[in-house]
């Protein structure tokens, strides 16, 4: 008697447990069930013919990344930009040429007389929130430009946002010598060793891979921003939903193109297409405390490679203006560490004064050569 008194009240709790629960497992399967497979439709490859057929409509502000981005045919390059679009992106006017880049429509064929530097890179070389005449690139050809000389030069934006340094070389094996160029810079950040985040699996942790958590914190819409993070498994063909993996996870197909040892891999074999063309090569960015300074070494004594750091342009235009320079007064914004138009300004000017420090564009002739000429 006594022990079926003390049954009934656990019995009674365990029925009350279950009666919340079980409603709550129910709501879970099917916002996995509805949202889930809305997301499948978003892997990768399915995201990016989606995007390749989507045209923004006139007027649209700020489209997303996937709204510049379509599949390449090329696995090592997996994305590019879409052909003759024009659009707003970060607030500022983006339009693609004929090829595929943030740059003019220029011809293959190189002009006589004309010394072009190309550029291989990502979000930063694009121009990132900035206006395309604003970027670094277009800032380092109006400098060599006002040097008067008779020589015409080019500079010929390819970075791509998002691209890693694997992507990057890819591009240049794939596009760039067609262009002829004389001179080539590489953007270099520090996450050049990894994938854009839409490349990657998902990595919440409890509560948050939970759909009903994210629908009661953040809403329909919310939940629904979050599903690309919430999908479990990133659905692989035959595993059905498999489990809920980590945010930032790699898939196997990708694996080799992130990691320091992908880093060097890429840029020895950039150093091998480059001096066969004899084309020497600046890499510019956060390279110091990133690169293996053993590999950067070996690339500057033995390939015509040159490494300029940011943070020297940045400090040598602070002693030089004799100011304070804050990463604010160089950044898009607190939440948006990309750099503004002064810092596009600092980083081209620099640029270009360590292309002259070390020789790596024509000198200019003196001016009495300059007028026989």
């Amino acid at each position: 008697m006594a022990l079926s008194l003390i049954k009934r009240p656990v019995l009674n709790i365990l029925l009350l447990v279950a009666s919340i629960l079980l409603p709550l497992l129910v709501a879970e399967l099917v916002l996995r069930v509805v949202v889930g497979r809305q997301e499948r439709a978003r892997e990768l490859r399915s995201m990016l013919e989606a995007s390749r057929v989507a045209t923004p409509a006139p007027g649209v502000e700020n489209v997303s990344l996937r709204g510049l981005i379509q599949p390449s045919k090329n696995d090592r390059i997996v994305y590019e930009m879409k052909p003759g679009l024009e659009a707003t992106f970060i607030g500022v006017p983006v339009a693609i040429n004929r090829a595929g880049f943030r740059e003019r429509n220029v011809p293959m064929a190189k002009p006589p007389g004309t010394f072009r530097i190309a550029g291989i890179g990502d979000s930063v070389m694009f121009g990132w929130g900035v206006p395309v005449e604003a970027t670094y690139l277009r800032v380092l050809e109006r400098l060599l430009q006002a040097r008067g000389d008779p020589v015409r030069y080019e500079t010929l934006n390819f970075g791509v946002p998002g691209y890693n340094a694997v992507m990057e070389v890819e591009t240049f094996r794939a596009v760039v010598p067609s262009y002829h160029p004389d001179l080539l810079l590489v953007g270099y950040l520090a996450n050049d060793d990894q994938l854009p985040r839409f490349m990657k699996r998902s990595a919440l942790r409890w509560p948050s891979n939970l759909y009903l958590y994210n629908l009661v914190f953040h809403g329909w819409s919310g939940m629904q921003d979050m599903a690309w993070e919430l999908m479990p498994a990133r659905y692989q063909h035959g595993q059905g939903w498999g489990h809920l993996s980590a945010v930032g996870d790699v898939p196997e197909v990708y694996r080799d193109m992130v990691g320091p040892e992908a880093v060097r891999r890429a840029y020895y074999e950039l150093a091998a297409m480059t001096r066969g063309m004899g084309i020497p090569v600046v890499v510019m960015g956060d390279y110091r405390g990133n690169l293996d300074p053993a590999q950067v070494a070996d690339l500057e004594s033995h390939y015509r490679f040159a490494f300029v750091d940011m943070a020297d342009l940045y400090m040598a235009y602070a002693r030089q203006h004799e100011i304070e320079l804050t990463t604010w007064d160089i950044r898009l914004g607190p939440q948006d560490p990309h750099p503004n138009a002064l810092g596009h300004r600092i980083l081209g000017a620099g640029t270009y004064q360590a292309m002259v420090n070390r020789g790596l564009i024509p000198p200019v002739p003196p001016a009495g050569a300059r007028g026989r000429s």
